[in-house]
């Protein structure tokens, strides 16, 4: 089904943020009970983060599906784009580091090819609360446009 959930043809922004939580609370299940491979607990806080960046852009604009699938798992893009187009919240540097550096394999798929894990500068710690940082903002952006 890809990065997208349907409701009754359409895109659903509550659908695709409820899907970004499920890849963050996963990537939290496997963190905290030290199990699991690495790079499969990096992938999903990447996704969640994916996903939390394509719910905001559908929010705030780009109601396109293939608009959105034009960004592909460019983490960096969607949060460019998000932040230039829409105004999302300026990352801190520490923060905009984590994400250019894990940005550089996720977004070309490396962690199912080549290696096995995004590497030893990436604590899943931190890339927790980058991912949990993220899904609040959109979380918050979201629910205080539906409000208005």
């Amino acid at each position: 089904m890809g990065a997208v959930i349907y409701t009754l043809g359409r895109i659903s922004s509550k659908g695709m943020l409820k899907r970004a939580r499920g890849f963050y609370s996963s990537a939290e299940f496997l963190r905290l009970g030290k199990a699991g491979h690495l790079s499969v607990i990096q992938y999903l806080y990447c996704h969640s983060i994916e996903l939390a960046f394509k719910v905001y852009l559908w929010e705030f604009g780009i109601k396109d599906e293939k608009k959105l699938k034009e960004f592909g798992h460019d983490l960096e893009q969607l949060y460019k784009y998000s932040k230039l187009e829409y105004s999302f919240p300026a990352l801190n540097k520490r923060d905009f580091n984590l994400l250019n550096s894990v940005n550089i394999k996720y977004s070309n798929k490396y962690h199912e090819y080549f290696y096995t894990d995004f590497g030893k500068k990436v604590k899943t710690k931190d890339l927790s609360s980058l991912s949990s940082k993220i899904l609040e903002i959109v979380s918050d952006s979201v629910s205080i446009k539906k409000s208005v």
